[in-house]
């Protein structure tokens, strides 16, 4: 075979190869969008069978309260009503109130009963920010009944309270070398959103 037919011969092949590669790598694209596009059409179906439900649900029961979809909750209490212009279905967020006692077990106690003795209580926001943090919080806002937590004693108060809790406050500290009030609120009512249901009683 000549040279220049060679050349031709291997001209030809890498032609064909390239041409074998775009088609491949069209498959592969189309691939790739049909999937993302079932998924997200999976997802949708999902969505809207879950919403037929609750209202199939709640149309059968026209005197009950509506049925609670995937993320709500009802919130029970012994800290107060919700603040001012919140949705009952709003958890309601850490706050502060006012104690004319340091004897935060006692003001806990006082106001659960039921709980004492199966309960450790928690500060919502601890009371290491007094001396982190000195004149952000006073004792008699630290030591408030809305400020306080009664975590079960036991295996939830060494996995929650001695461990995960305390996680998330050193992240905290690490992070806000001179927090607000409102911040340490903020946090404290993140704190309460995640461990809360765990809470006697609990608050989400």
């Amino acid at each position: 075979m000549a040279e220049g037919e060679i050349a031709a011969a291997v001209e030809g092949l890498a032609k064909d190869a390239a041409e074998a590669g775009r088609k491949i790598a069209d498959s592969v694209g189309k691939f790739a969008e049909d999937s993302a596009a079932n998924a997200e059409r999976t997802v949708d179906d999902a969505v809207q069978t879950e919403d037929r439900i609750t209202k199939s649900l709640n149309d059968i029961r026209p005197d009950a309260p509506p049925t609670e979809t995937a993320g709500q909750s009802t919130i029970t209490s012994k800290l107060g009503p919700a603040d001012e212009g919140e949705s009952p279905a709003t958890p309601p967020r850490a706050r502060f109130g006012t104690s004319t006692s340091t004897d935060y077990k006692r003001t806990f106690f006082t106001a659960n009963p039921e709980t004492e003795g199966q309960v450790v209580v928690h500060h919502a926001v601890e009371q290491q920010v007094m001396t982190r943090y000195p004149g952000v919080v006073s004792p008699s806002e630290m030591h408030s009944l809305e400020n306080l937590r009664g975590i079960p004693k036991g295996a939830t108060n060494n996995r929650v309270h001695l461990s995960q809790i305390r996680k998330e406050w050193n992240r905290f500290y690490k992070a806000n070398p001179n927090p607000t009030q409102e911040q340490l609120l903020d946090f404290a009512t993140k704190v309460d959103d995640k461990f809360g249901h765990l809470f006697n009683p609990p608050i989400r």
